[in-house]
């Protein structure tokens, strides 16, 4: 997965040196919103209950200006463990729910890059976040993680000026300081966003 990460990365940073004829879409600021699903791969499975590559989902929100962009996510981690009782009810033992809030900046290579009224843009940034929620169950304790980094790359291919499709991959870093339990993971995350153009 880490080998996979590090190619992701680099294919990124190799297609901003390609040159290119500029789009004819929006090279204006602009404000996008939108939604995110990715597959999600823990650092330590046991931090959230054996579930890996498990689903993860979040909502988006950005403002683009020329050479940067700064985005905001809200996601939503919930993972359970339980098992049936004779009656054919489910008992959770242990339950995990954290709600990740981040802010990044991210540097854009390349404006736009593409021909007529398609392009994509390849983006590298850095971020914080914060983990809002609660661990329950027997290895568990209510609890909110620290203000932790997060690095991101990812491409977006834009569609005349207002729809991005963009495919990101992220890794958010969270120890936990107390236990040192290590509550860091990786998304790559499929995402779609409509965009406000502000400027031309």
């Amino acid at each position: 997965m880490r080998r996979l990460q590090h190619l992701f990365l680099l294919s990124i940073l190799a297609g901003g040196l390609i040159p290119a004829e500029t789009a004819t879409a929006s090279n204006g600021s602009g404000l996008s919103f939108g939604i995110g699903t990715a597959s999600m791969s823990a650092s330590e499975s046991k931090a959230y209950l054996e579930a890996d590559n498990d689903l993860y989902a979040e909502v988006q929100a950005a403002y683009d200006n020329g050479p940067v962009k700064l985005e905001l996510h809200v996601g939503i981690i919930e993972v359970k463990s339980g098992h049936v009782n004779y009656s054919g009810s489910t008992s959770w033992d242990e339950e995990v729910s954290f709600v990740p809030i981040e802010v990044d900046l991210n540097l854009l290579p390349l404006r736009l890059v593409g021909q007529g009224h398609s392009a994509f843009q390849p983006y590298v940034g850095i971020g914080v976040g914060l983990m809002v929620g609660s661990a329950k169950g027997a290895h568990y304790e209510d609890k909110n993680l620290p203000i932790a980094p997060v690095i991101r790359g990812g491409v977006e291919f834009y569609i005349g000026n207002r729809h991005i499709i963009g495919l990101d991959i992220a890794h958010h870093g969270v120890v936990e300081g107390d236990s040192g339990l290590d509550y860091s993971f990786t998304t790559v995350m499929l995402n779609y966003r409509f965009r406000f153009p502000l400027a031309k």
